[in-house]
């Protein structure tokens, strides 16, 4: 951590001294005559339906308020329509009906527009296959069946996984018998099923109420395409439930990878975890910004009326909303269970995972800054890094980076740097920083040389008295922005040529070249007497610089190659030569 934090220190600042610098150079750049009536013009919205909506094998809603859950389920599948059948448990019973497309359409079109299509896709198939099997039927409930849109369904509860098995074989579901696990932990748990099959015409049920497959025939094309694009009307299932659950365990049944696309909507922001960790491990990123975190957005019935008319809950108040879309291994299919996002976060800024959870927390707004604020003054060091280091990196909220700030004194060297670019975006954000001055000057003079830049930029932009000493030490730090700072502060205070001769012999080339150019406009014979060796630099536009700089002073030219005739010439002129003042 602590090495990942300093190189991004240093990138960070370097960005900062760039635009700095860059800054003023443009405002002498742009003609007296240009205004700012220019802008980037955004490219119109075209939404990618195809991504959303038909690339998903299985896509859901989940509207959750902490005691039931709506389940807005879609699933692709390519095969005979008469071969189709799926299986959904549910903690508690259920009610279903049916839903309508037109709200993955609008949450679709909705997030690839605030989100600029963040996320990437998988193609991929799941469902249960139709080829009848037999086997000696155990206790199961039917508790209803009935025709949901082209769907016929049955809500059953079974007793044991064996059981539920050979009712689904009795009933034309194919269900592999190596897979009972998949159903064995849903049947404990006293979860139930809804059965579905495709409603092909009229068909006579079955002895156990589940309808018998219809032929193929025409009549089914247009229900065929629409399944096999994921476009045939969802199943809206309404069950009471504390946690907001997905049931993902039961396709692993397919053998098959699956890509599932869920849209979350909730009073409060809530996160599945090893969602987040997925995402994390495929992004790579610890210790790097939130580009491919988990996205939060705030809405209401208003943003998403198709919803509020399917939902009637999200017509009222406002909604946390998310979305993910993954691709799982059969191995990986586990039940998504979706719990609330701060406490869950808030426990992860001590682990290895702190930096991504404080970027996660960062984009929940100000229900977590408390928890932000609280984490800074942590007595956990990693805590404080990582909350330091996602506010400096990825905030410009004032509340957030003042606090950050105030730990320029923090016992973490590592606090302390982030601190003081806390402090620096402050001071770019055209905040106060008066009152950090004491710590500025302690710094100028304690601190290593970044440091002690940062502390000298502000400074001299608050118009604090700085020791003149402390300034002149930036001339033997390597660092051109340094070296650049510190001149222009002394540059305009009467800076003599034994002041800038530690420029001369600077590690930087950059900063050899700039002592040289003040050294033209002294016109003195010290003046000549630092130029001169520089004709002999290592680096060859430092010795051109030089050249030049000596014949602006002695009117006299030499070639560059021969640094010894300047040499033999200043020998034996320099007691008695006097620089030309109208030269």
């Amino acid at each position: 951590m602590t090495t990942k934090l300093r190189i991004w220190r240093i990138q960070l600042f370097s960005a900062f001294s760039a635009l700095r610098f860059l800054f003023p150079l443009a405002i002498c750049l742009v003609p007296v005559g240009a205004r700012a009536d220019g802008c980037f013009v955004m490219p119109p919205f075209v939404w990618d339906k195809h991504r959303d909506i038909n690339e998903p094998t299985q896509k859901a809603i989940l509207v959750h308020d902490g005691r039931q859950e709506d389940l807005l389920l879609q699933v692709k599948y390519g095969g005979p329509v008469n071969d189709f059948g799926w299986l959904i448990p549910t903690p508690t019973l259920p009610t279903v009906q049916p839903a309508s497309m037109e709200c993955f359409y609008e949450l679709s079109r909705y997030t690839q527009q605030i989100w600029e299509r963040g996320y990437e896709t998988h193609a991929g198939a799941g469902s249960f296959n139709g080829a009848a099997s037999h086997g000696t039927p155990e206790p199961v409930k039917v508790i209803e069946i009935k025709t949901v849109g082209e769907y016929q369904i049955a809500v059953l509860s079974a007793q044991t996984a064996g059981s539920l098995q050979a009712w689904l074989g009795t009933n034309h579901f194919s269900f592999p018998r190596h897979q009972a696990e998949a159903i064995e932990s849903y049947v404990k748990r006293q979860w139930y099923f809804v059965a579905v099959r495709i409603h092909l015409g009229d068909a006579d049920a079955g002895a156990s109420g589940s309808p018998k497959p219809a032929a193929t025939s025409s009549s089914v094309r247009a229900t065929r395409k629409q399944l096999a694009q994921g476009e045939l009307h969802p199943l809206h299932l309404h069950f009471q439930t504390v946690r907001c659950v997905f049931p993902l365990k039961i396709s692993s049944v397919n053998g098959r990878p699956s890509e599932v696309q869920v849209y979350v909507l909730a009073p409060e922001g809530l996160l599945e975890k090893r969602l987040w960790e997925k995402q994390r491990t495929k992004a790579g990123r610890i210790g790097r910004p939130s580009n491919q975190a988990l996205r939060y957005a705030q809405v209401t019935g208003r943003e998403l009326p198709c919803c509020a008319r399917q939902l009637p809950s999200l017509r009222a108040g406002t909604w946390w909303l998310s979305k993910d879309t993954w691709t799982f291994k059969p191995a990986e299919m586990q039940d998504l269970i979706f719990e609330p996002i701060i406490p869950m976060l808030r426990e992860e800024l001590a682990g290895n995972a702190g930096y991504d959870a404080a970027c996660e927390l960062l984009q929940c707004g100000p229900v977590a800054e408390g928890v932000l604020r609280t984490a800074l003054e942590s007595p956990n060091a990693n805590t404080r890094v990582a909350t330091a280091a996602a506010i400096v990196r990825a905030s410009n909220n004032v509340k957030l980076l003042r606090p950050a700030a105030d730990r320029l004194n923090d016992s973490l060297p590592e606090v302390r740097l982030l601190a003081e670019n806390a402090m620096l975006r402050l001071y770019f954000l055209g905040e106060a920083t008066a009152g950090y001055t004491p710590r500025l000057l302690q710094m100028l003079a304690e601190e290593p040389p970044a440091s002690r830049m940062i502390a000298l930029e502000i400074l001299i932009n608050l118009g604090a008295a700085i020791p003149r000493a402390e300034v002149l030490s930036f001339f033997r730090v390597p660092e051109p922005d340094a070296v650049f700072l510190a001149y222009g502060y002394l540059r305009t205070r009467g800076l003599t040529c034994d002041e800038a001769a530690p420029l001369m012999k600077n590690a930087s080339p950059y900063a050899r070249s700039l002592g040289l150019n003040f050294l033209k406009q002294t016109r003195s014979t010290r003046a000549i007497e630092l130029a001169m060796p520089l004709l002999r630099d290592r680096d060859p536009a430092v010795r051109a610089t030089a050249q030049k700089v000596l014949q602006s002073l002695t009117a006299q030219s030499f070639p560059l190659k021969y640094p010894e005739k300047w040499e033999r010439w200043w020998a034996a002129n320099k007691d008695h030569f006097k620089p030309n003042e109208d030269l």
